[in-house]
């Protein structure tokens, strides 16, 4: 299970699930070339972003809000700033068959020339995992 505070331990497969999970998934072997676990991921510097692991335009802005969200839960793990990704929402590939449930297939393209994936387009409650709420 990916969760937010564990994000310095993750493995260089888990973070490659997590790169498909926010819909940037053509850049596994990038990372994967350049050793990126946890520890690494979460040390990131623009070059290496931008020169190293070849993001560009809205991709380099979906993985910059990704990590700073990742790097915000690692450096204070209360519970109120975890994200379990289990619990966290739709990935990219779920919001596509959505799009292709209601007819708007067509927006898929669109879609992951951005990397949209559920925490974007529906934020969890900040209820959703606590024992005993109704969300």
């Amino acid at each position: 299970m990916l969760r937010s505070d564990r994000a310095r331990t993750w493995s260089a497969e888990q973070v490659v699930g997590w790169l498909r999970f926010i819909g940037l998934g053509q850049y596994e072997a990038n990372f994967r070339q350049n050793s990126v676990n946890g520890q690494v991921l979460l040390t990131l510097e623009d070059a290496e972003i931008n020169d190293d692991l070849r993001l560009r335009g809205h991709h380099n802005v979906v993985l910059r809000s990704a990590l700073a969200m990742l790097n915000n839960a690692a450096g204070h793990p209360a519970p109120s700033r975890v994200v379990d990704f289990g619990l966290w929402g739709w990935g990219h590939e779920d919001i596509c068959r959505w799009l292709d449930f209601l007819g708007l297939g067509v927006m898929r393209i669109h879609l992951q020339r951005v990397g949209i994936h559920g925490a974007l387009l529906f934020p969890p409650s900040p209820l959703a995992g606590v024992a005993g709420s109704a969300v």
